[in-house]
């Protein structure tokens, strides 16, 4: 298994209002996981006023890819330490999901 790590800011057109906060873009991680022959991509994009981690930290803890592929093994469900923000888990919710899935012979939508 290979896990690699992109970042990417998109700027929105126009800004918008929520709660009182102005977001002019979006910034977060993508993720692609290489497995067996099979090629899977999830996204943290933690969401400004709003999450409790910056995609900066996020950055920060996902410098080596590779120890986060300890979640991603075969266990009933993927296990977490309380290190990892939310943002982060569902990413690698997102890449173990696709993986089992596609380990086991069926869609997403049905595993």
């Amino acid at each position: 298994m290979k896990l690699r790590v992109y970042t990417f800011e998109i700027p929105f057109k126009n800004p918008f209002h929520l709660a009182g906060v102005t977001i002019s873009k979006r910034s977060g991680l993508i993720f692609s996981l290489e497995a067996e022959d099979w090629i899977f991509w999830a996204e943290a994009s933690p969401l400004i006023k709003f999450s409790e981690e910056k995609v900066s930290d996020l950055k920060e803890m996902t410098k080596n890819p590779g120890s986060l592929l300890k979640v991603l093994n075969d266990e009933p469900l993927p296990v977490y330490s309380n290190d990892e923000p939310a943002s982060l888990r569902f990413a690698l919710s997102c890449l173990w999901y696709q993986y089992m899935a596609a380990k086991n012979g069926m869609r997403l939508n049905k595993y």
